[in-house]
């Protein structure tokens, strides 16, 4: 992934940002929405989420173990 330890040390960083501001939204969206958009909306809240722990988080801690957030696992 990314070898440059500032480069990844910011992307990290980004990353984690949006996850938390993506999570959030499944907090609006429970509140507003109907309970079948809501659900629809959460799955694929959680389907993105995996996806970018998996593609993107999860390698760029593999190449950088002192970037994961304390108690990451």
């Amino acid at each position: 992934m990314i070898t440059n330890k500032e480069l990844a040390r910011d992307l990290t960083s980004r990353l984690l940002e949006a996850s938390t501001t993506i999570e959030h939204t499944v907090g609006l969206a429970r509140d507003s929405a109907s309970n079948e958009e809501f659900l629809a909306y959460r799955e694929a809240v959680a389907k993105v989420l995996e996806e970018m722990l998996f593609e993107l988080l999860n390698p760029m801690f593999k190449r950088h173990p002192d970037l994961k957030p304390e108690g990451w696992e």
